[in-house]
């Protein structure tokens, strides 16, 4: 089965980040906005699909995915984020792209690059590759679709805006059964436990960047328990012209 790209790094991020790199809990203010009347939520839903980006059919793309997750116990916690830089191109039927993956886990970082040619992903860091479909790839690098499977305004609720320093953002609540954080985690599991709520920050009256966020129970693939709070955003970017590498006839095929 595909592993999604931002699983892969969340999983090993977790894993150094409950071995070594808890923190001690503390936090800060938030500052302050002023309340603003938002639009209906009909005029909400169809912001969504400013995000909802289809690589499969669009000509170009630019976007950049991110997930951060903070776990915590009754004295420490531990803050990990990923995220997906995607450029994508289709044409002819033919999807190509070139994603740059990264994750943080307090003082830690990683970096990598991966590449698809229509018919199967390269991976960088190890010259690696493996065979899969254009719908698979797009399944691997790009998140929202995933997380949020439904928008409706029977899943709305609690709309309200904001104002901060010139930017508007708006705030809504999403029933449970709109939202799937389970399918970025691999073999961990979560499960809400109350609304998650979602936010579309919004700049020059254009949408610009979507987020989704909900705290519950995460378990770990070893039935380890914890408080946790899952935030995903999207964020569309400036296309930029792209190139695949010479080499990629170099890699080898990558076994399940």
């Amino acid at each position: 089965m595909n592993k999604r790209i931002l699983a892969a790094v969340l999983a090993a991020f977790c894993l150094l980040s409950l071995t070594s790199c808890f923190g001690q809990v503390g936090g800060n203010s938030a500052p302050t906005a002023i309340a603003i009347t938002p639009p209906s939520e009909s005029e909400i839903i169809s912001y969504f699909s400013h995000f909802n980006i289809d690589i499969l059919s669009a000509e170009q793309a630019a976007l950049e995915n991110k997930i951060t997750v903070r776990l915590e116990n009754q004295e420490a916690y531990s803050d990990m984020t990923a995220g997906i830089k995607l450029k994508s191109r289709f044409k002819d039927g033919k999807l190509t792209a070139v994603c740059e993956t990264t994750g943080e886990v307090f003082e830690n970082k990683s970096s990598s690059l991966s590449y698809y040619d229509g018919a199967a992903a390269y991976y960088e860091a190890d010259k690696s590759k493996a065979e899969m479909t254009a719908e698979q790839f797009k399944q691997s690098a790009y998140i929202l679709p995933f997380v949020i499977s439904q928008i409706t305004e029977d899943n709305l609720d609690n709309l309200k805006g904001l104002e901060l320093e010139g930017i508007s953002t708006y705030y809504f609540t999403l029933k449970p059964q709109a939202v799937d954080f389970g399918a970025l985690l691999g073999d961990a599991e979560f499960s809400l436990s109350e609304d998650a709520s979602l936010s579309i920050e919004m700049s020059e009256g254009a949408p610009k960047i979507l987020t989704v966020s909900g705290t519950g129970k995460y378990t770990t693939a070893d039935g380890a328990e914890y408080q946790a709070t899952i935030t995903v955003s999207v964020q569309p970017l400036q296309f930029e012209d792209f190139s695949l590498p010479d080499n990629l006839n170099e890699y080898q095929i990558k076994n399940a």
